[in-house]
Order: C-alpha cells, then structure tokens, then sequence
C-alpha cells in the first residue's frame, strides 16, 4: 500500500508514508490513514493503523505488515518469505515488490483500527 504517490495525499490522520518512516526512526508510534488497494483484505484504502519502531529483538517472519522502503517507494506491505537474511515483500493480493534487507524495514503494523 504506497500512500498516493508518496508524497501526495497526506491522510486525516496528518501523515503520509514518509512522515510514518521519519516519525518511527525517532521511536515514534504514528497512526496514519494509507492511501490504496494493495492490502484490502487486511488494510482497507485510507483506514486508520497504528505502527510501531522495528526494534533489533523483532524477529520478521513472513506474513507481518511492516513500513519498509522497496526500490526507492514506501509501502506498506507483507513480508512474503525470508531467505539468507532478505526479506520478499509483496502486497495483499501477491504481487511481490523485491527483496530488501532488514534495514529496508523502519516499523512493524501494530493495530488497524476499526473506526
């Protein structure tokens, strides 16, 4: 789930995806409203989530929802399988964005809201 360009779109909640990253590497829990269809079935377009700061005792295991930064792009997706220390990631629906190392990955979906 890319928030409307990056850089477009700031949600209700006063951020986008790059405002998550920059508020989660100074330990921030931001919740924000990411724009997109990516993740429906799990994150519904422009509903509310908490995320949490990666921590160096997080395991990342396949089927977590992490803020990672693919080829340039912030998302908001799966990490989809983990093989020699690299990380698939991929949307909802499958289609995979890449492989990326830990330290593609700033936070970790903590709640999706209801509301």
């Amino acid at each position: 789930m890319a928030d409307a360009g990056q850089n477009r779109g700031v949600a209700d909640c006063g951020m986008n995806l790059i405002q998550a990253a920059q508020a989660l590497r100074t330990g921030q829990s931001p919740t924000l409203r990411p724009s997109g269809h990516s993740m429906t079935g799990v994150i519904a377009h422009r509903q509310r989530v908490t995320l949490r700061p990666l921590s160096a005792d997080d395991v990342l295991t396949s089927g977590q929802v992490v803020l990672v930064k693919v080829r340039g792009q912030w998302l908001l997706h799966r990490i989809k399988r983990e093989a020699a220390g690299k990380l698939l990631i991929a949307n909802a629906r499958g289609k995979e964005n890449g492989w990326v190392s830990r330290g593609a990955v700033v936070g970790l979906l903590l709640q999706v809201h209801l509301d």
